[in-house]
């Protein structure tokens, strides 16, 4: 009838796709709230405009994310099953702070959750960098108490609806810029979010590891440097139709002075019983606690039904003092499931790694990761004593990963001890990958765990550091002594020790897929050519000629160890060495293009006679049978 105001639902689908596409992200999680099927139409297209993956898909991987993508999750009332949560958290830290909060909202809200990986990656590059900090103008001290509290309560709210998968990455030097009790009080009352001016490089670093707090005089500074934001220009088109669209329709608008002061009321509130909060919420705004014994119960993590399978921690926050005695808390609540402990990248002082290899104990777990880091091994502080323990309580364990384990190739004058390995350790061991000394040290038996089929020799990148510190230092070295070890394994069935009347033949010896990791090219040649030039000087049997068991040969060059002509050239007669080699692979290669010569192949070829299979990067260039192509996602194992 006339002079009838129209409502959204009688305006047609081709007018409500054209004001959704007029609209920014924020109007768009401002229209979702107005009915259902604004809520789809508006939230699908967000997504899609933001580059994040469906949540219908049942996922929900979000990197570089605007602020409005963690409240349009929780808005989206079509979205009632999102088991797998992959999210980079962003800075500054109003905005993690206000994130975690928002994901621990998402993941409450559904029955169950089986995912969780969370990502401190842009959050890390924030903080380092002193110029971003200075033009977000953003608060860099974080409340202890108020971050802890949140962060837990995502975990724990995660294992509560069952998360079988956890990963925390990053992090690593937040408690640097954690704010101390005796001062929170005085900055609270004396700092605002938008007069906070990164300081120099030195005084970021100022608060200690013990949660120090910085000195009165760099507030004075960071105070007296403060900016004076300049008014926002004048909206644009599709701002002022959006608030057009809002006055028509009796929805509050705020005023444009109030957006100038930052006091406007939020575009993007939380739906029904949350109240609506702004964006950025104010840090050290005092949280509810549920008591006084929450953060410390050492039930914190525990569920009616332990979950937990896999626990992914990569981060350093994780071993810090705030969070330690939690972490611990986490894996023994859930120690009888957890099959899979991976510890990668992690810095902590030598009583942390002591606590933690003494005390876990995981009857479950069958694959164990442990890498000081990813490349570079500084100063590694786990022992072989230290994992020997942690072995013995462990015999479950099928698969285990390290890197970065004390050695003694760090510092020659100190002596490593390797304490005595008995022979029934680690009877369900089928991977193992580590340096040399470890293997051979694990392997000292012939008959050292009977299920073992696979082999990684390796090196590590500190090597080349050293080399110009330690005099007639190799990389290499060790590699000999782990390959003999390998070449006396013995099949479970062959009588130990063995009958004097009795020849061990080939045919005992226990095949092994062996698999050679090379993370520096710095000796490497010469090692090639230790092995290659025996023939020809006489200077006795090589161990590659003893390996009869060796049928899998996989190289890896870690991607970034250059296989330059010289060594491209003693390749193939170092491959010939192998008397059984049947399958070749070569993998992580940083140009394997310069790999992939006819040449080369054929030399290859000519050099190991016996060989059916040879694979370069993820292309088959020569098979026995005629099968050439790529193996796209193929494993041999």
């Amino acid at each position: 009838m006339p002079g009838e105001l129209a409502t959204w639902a009688d305006l047609p689908v081709e007018i409500l796709d054209q004001i959704i596409g007029l609209c920014d992200t924020p109007a768009l999680l401002t229209l979702s709230y107005l009915n259902t099927q604004l809520n789809t139409l508006a939230l699908e297209t967000l997504f899609k405009r933001e580059n994040v993956t469906s949540p219908k898909l049942g996922y929900i991987v979000s990197r570089l994310a605007r602020p409005e993508i963690v409240p349009a999750l929780n808005a989206a009332l079509w979205l009632t099953h999102l088991p797998h949560v992959t999210y980079y958290l962003n800075p500054d830290v109003e905005r993690l702070f206000f994130e975690v909060r928002g994901l621990q909202r998402l993941v409450g809200r559904f029955r169950q959750n089986d995912r969780l990986d969370l990502y401190f990656s842009s959050v890390d590059r924030w903080f380092a960098d002193t110029g971003s900090r200075r033009k977000s103008g953003g608060q860099m001290w974080i409340e202890q108490e108020t971050w802890r509290t949140i962060f837990l309560r995502l975990l724990r709210t995660a294992l509560n609806k069952g998360c079988n998968s956890m990963r925390v990455e990053g992090a690593h030097k937040l408690q640097t810029y954690y704010l101390a009790d005796q001062l929170g009080d005085a900055i609270q009352r004396n700092v605002t979010v938008n007069a906070i001016v990164a300081s120099p490089p030195l005084r970021v670093s100022a608060p200690s590891s013990s949660g120090t707090a910085p000195s009165s005089a760099m507030l004075a500074d960071e105070m007296a440097g403060a900016r004076i934001l300049t008014p926002p220009s004048r909206p644009s088109i599709k701002k002022r139709l959006v608030r057009w669209v809002k006055k028509r329709l009796g929805l509050k608008v705020p005023s444009r002075n109030s957006l100038i002061t930052g006091a406007s009321t939020s575009l993007t509130p939380i739906i029904h019983t949350i109240p609506t909060k702004p964006i950025a919420t104010p840090i050290l705004e005092a949280q509810p606690l549920n008591s006084a014994l929450e953060d410390t119960a050492r039930t914190l993590f525990q569920t009616s039904n332990p979950c937990l399978k896999t626990l992914n921690l990569r981060s350093s926050m994780m071993f810090q003092p705030l969070f330690f005695a939690h972490t611990l808390d986490l894996i023994s609540a859930h120690s009888s499931t957890i099959a899979t402990l991976q510890l990668v990248s992690i810095k902590a002082p030598q009583d942390v790694w002591d606590t933690l290899f003494q005390t876990i104990n995981l009857p479950a777990i069958q694959r164990f990761v442990y890498l000081y880091d990813t490349l570079i091994v500084e100063e590694p502080l786990v022992t072989p004593t230290l994992l020997l323990q942690f072995f013995k309580r462990h015999p479950s364990l099928q698969i285990v990963e390290l890197y970065g384990v004390d050695v003694g190739d760090q510092d020659k004058s100190t002596e490593v001890a390797f304490p005595s390995v008995e022979e029934g350790t680690l009877p369900n061991l089928g991977r193992l990958d580590a340096h040399p000394k470890i293997i051979s040290w694990l392997l000292q038996w012939p008959k050292a765990s009977p299920k073992l089929d696979h082999v990684c020799l390796t090196s590590e990148y500190m090597a080349t550091r050293l080399i110009t510190t330690i005099p007639h230092f190799h990389p290499y070295d060790a590699f000999d002594t782990g390959l003999l070890a390998l070449s006396s394994l013995l099949t479970p069935d062959t009588p130990f020790p063995p009958d004097p009347i009795y020849a061990n033949t080939p045919a005992d010896l226990r095949p092994i897929h062996l698999q050679l990791k090379f993370s520096t090219e710095n000796m490497l040649l010469e090692w090639f050519l230790s092995h290659t030039s025996t023939n020809d000087t006489n200077q006795g049997q090589s161990v590659l000629q003893l390996l009869t068991n060796i049928r899998r040969l996989t190289i890896s060059a870690h991607y970034h160890t250059r296989f330059e002509s010289e060594h491209k050239q003693v390749i193939p007669r170092f491959l010939g060495m192998f008397p059984s080699l049947k399958e070749l692979e070569l993998t992580e290669l940083p140009y394997p293009d310069e790999i992939q010569e006819p040449g080369f192949i054929e030399d290859v070829k000519k050099q190991v006679k016996t060989l059916e299979r040879f694979v370069i990067g993820r292309d088959v260039v020569w098979d026995v049978n005629g099968v050439e192509g790529s193996i796209l996602d193929e494993c041999w194992d």
